[in-house]
């Protein structure tokens, strides 16, 4: 039976991905957009055996550094700045 929870700050040293995307959080909307679709590209990845986990962070890392930060009005944009991400990150990938 469960008496306590006790609840503490993560370490984002310990937790990269975390880290980033509390980073993420407050710029703008399309590094949000980039930051989902590199960690769906990277993971993807990760689960085909073609990235060691840990290499997750660097990937979405990577992407998020060389991606471009446009304005975002419509779905339209939404849509493209996703597509975008994600063909940089499988560059990334395939130059690892």
């Amino acid at each position: 039976k469960l008496t306590a929870l006790e609840f503490r700050a993560p370490e984002l040293s310990r937790f990269p991905v975390l880290r980033m995307a509390r980073e993420v959080a407050s710029g703008p909307k399309s590094l949000a957009v980039t930051f989902n679709a590199a960690n769906e590209v990277a993971v993807e990845a990760f689960l085909a055996e073609q990235l060691s986990f840990l290499n997750i962070s660097v990937v979405i890392q990577a992407a998020l550094d060389t991606a471009e930060t446009p304005e975002l009005h419509s779905l339209d944009d939404v849509l493209a700045c996703d597509a975008r991400a994600r063909v940089l990150t499988r560059h990334i990938l395939s130059s690892l």
